[in-house]
């Protein structure tokens, strides 16, 4: 009978076969089956080590050990049952017996020990014994808050994937669970540089076989399954990422209320959301990166919120890339010709390393020497967040060893206005740019779903009259509006923040980071568009939001973390971006990492 510990796991397990067998081989499989719904008598904790790695009875201790400490999968009881991964090079130092146990004279004195031969080569870790057969280890954590509204893995057998639901619901009033893999399954090698790297994404991510539901999307009711990956989950598949699953989309910005995904009907005769509930991918992306200390980073396309939610109510580091950073096909933002991947993760380092795997820019460690501080911004009404960016600022300018430099973005416009404005305010040309643009781009986000001529978009009442003018403008005059932003987007270049190769951007930007309601009325917050939440991706400038000193929606209470702004930078300069905070943070000796009440 197995420790109480083990009812936390799954036996990995193919469909029509199981993984190998401890003496013939066999193949990868990926079917979990939760521990409990096999009996518990048939099941035996193992650990493959390499048959070279033992050398004596203290070094197998010491690789034990070592899986210990480095995997959330591993626990002492795999120790019990040894199995010796024998390659070509260690057949000549081990002699088989006719039970296939390998006798060797430094383990005369620990457990059971067997063999797998070289055909099988298992990768070192914890497995499960089902008589003959062997099986991968996977740990299954809850599913707190509900952030994860699909839970899956894929198969890789004969080298293809496709990816279904799992469903690990216990009976009663337990949650829901997810399977993760055991860490030490995967290296990382030159061609696979996210190997073992747990991830999730949001539902605007096409995953083959999973059905992606657009209800909580108040711009459509879509749903399809698709057939192939978008570009990106190809990518992070290639990169040797573990995808576990996808983020709920409407979640309780509440503390006292559970976060979960609002199934809205196809009428839309639930879907008036209350105040409390926030229909941002981006929360959910955040929730979990804040709920699951085994996750290591989410992704997102959001645009009905933004990254910043991520930070000030979750505790997340954030990156807002840069507008292209990446290929977007197979993804289906709300925002075609702004948005762009975000990612989040509670370490500045991981962001850091996966940032550089996934996007396509320069990692640079060679920091601007310019601090722009807009007043178009600054100061804020709240006492509290002001204090807080000011701290933050503080820690900017005696890293880099410059004074911040205060400027006004509509001042300077006046004066070097491009001849393309007529002589418009910036507030008036990037009001007249971007509405029309951003409009279009909401009212069309689908068209290219394979099911959109058999939807009808459902226009909720208290955004009819957005969608009233939306439908109205034409593919010309949405062209128009997007040549427009380019002026803009490359007089912000030549005069604010310019793009170089050696630093990557030649200043930084502080902008705030807290909801648009304690922003101070200003040449842009008032305008709804050209505010905070839209400043950088319209621009195509990478920002990255760093969270401080703000209260937690997960803590239910006040919490001290790291810095409560953001930073923007010229684009490409995304990785250079976390870079400069997480080097900025550690010279001021403040953590890097994040924990929040969850982890």
């Amino acid at each position: 009978m197995l420790e109480d510990s083990f009812k936390t796991f799954a036996v990995m397990m193919s469909k029509d076969q199981p993984l190998t067998t401890i003496v013939n081989g066999g193949q990868l499989a990926t079917n979990a089956v939760p521990r409990s719904r096999l009996q518990e008598s048939c099941i035996t904790p193992a650990a493959i080590i390499p048959a070279e790695a033992a050398t004596s009875q203290q070094a197998v201790r010491e690789l034990l050990e070592q899986f210990r400490l480095n995997d959330d999968v591993y626990q002492d009881a795999f120790g019990d049952q040894l199995i010796l991964q024998v390659t070509s090079a260690s057949e000549n130092n081990t002699s088989c017996g006719s039970n296939d146990v390998l006798t060797l004279e430094v383990l005369q004195d620990m457990l059971s020990v067997s063999y797998v031969p070289t055909n099988a080569a298992l990768p070192p870790g914890p497995y499960f014994l089902i008589g003959s057969h062997i099986y991968q280890a996977w740990r299954l954590y809850p599913a707190d808050n509900n952030a994860s509204a699909v839970i899956f893995q894929r198969d890789e057998v004969d080298g293809t994937f496709t990816c279904w639901s799992l469903d690990f619901t216990n009976k009663g009033n337990e949650s829901r669970q997810i399977a993760v893999p055991s860490r030490l399954y995967h290296r990382k090698t030159v061609s696979k540089p996210l190997a073992g790297v747990r991830v999730v994404l949001d539902q605007k991510f096409a995953v083959a076989g999973i059905k992606m539901d657009f209800k909580a999307s108040d711009e459509n009711h879509i749903s399809l399954t698709p057939r192939t990956h978008s570009d990106f989950v190809k990518k992070l598949v290639a990169h040797g990422a573990i995808i576990v699953g996808i983020t709920a989309s409407i979640v309780s910005m509440d503390h006292r209320k559970a976060f979960e995904n609002e199934e809205q009907s196809f009428t839309g005769d639930r879907f008036q959301l209350s105040d409390v509930f926030s229909p941002v991918d981006g929360a959910g992306v955040a929730k979990s990166i804040a709920s699951y200390p085994w996750l290591d980073v989410a992704f997102d396309v959001d645009t009905t919120g933004d990254p910043n939610s991520m930070g000030w109510s979750h505790d997340a580091f954030a990156l807002q890339s840069s507008w292209a950073a990446t290929s977007m096909t197979g993804i289906f933002p709300l925002a075609f010709a702004f948005d762009t991947i975000n990612i989040a993760s509670s370490d500045l380092s991981k962001l850091q390393y996966i940032s550089k795997t996934v996007l396509q820019f320069e990692d640079s460690s060679r920091f601007p020497r310019k601090i722009l501080f807009p007043t178009d911004f600054f100061p804020k009404h709240d006492p509290a967040t002001q204090k807080a960016t000011e701290n933050f600022v503080t820690i900017l300018e005696k890293f880099l060893g410059v004074e911040r430099t205060a400027i006004s973005f509509a001042a300077e416009w006046d004066e070097t206005r491009p001849k393309e404005a007529h002589g418009k305010s910036l507030r008036e040309y990037a009001e007249d740019s971007t509405t029309s643009s951003l409009r279009y781009s909401h009212y069309h986000a689908h068209d290219k779903h394979p099911d959109h001529e058999q939807r009808t978009l459902y226009q909720e009442q208290f955004r009819r009259g957005y969608y009233e003018d939306a439908q109205i403008i034409s593919a010309n005059e949405q062209d128009e509006a997007l040549a427009l932003i380019d002026v803009l987007i490359k007089w912000f270049d030549k005069h604010i923040v310019t793009m170089g190769s050696d630093p990557l951007s030649n200043a930084i930007i502080v902008m705030p980071y807290a909801p648009l309601s304690t922003i101070p009325d200003t040449i842009f917050t008032n305008s709804g568009i050209m505010g905070t939440k839209n400043f950088a991706r319209i621009l195509q400038m990478p920002q990255l939001f760093v969270p401080f000193q703000s209260q937690n929606e997960l803590s239910r209470g006040d919490r001290q973390v790291t810095a409560a702004c953001s930073i923007v930078g010229a684009i490409g300069s995304d990785v250079m971006l976390i870079n400069l905070v997480r080097e900025a943070l550690k010279s001021a000796r403040l953590p890097t990492t994040l924990e929040s009440a969850n982890r």
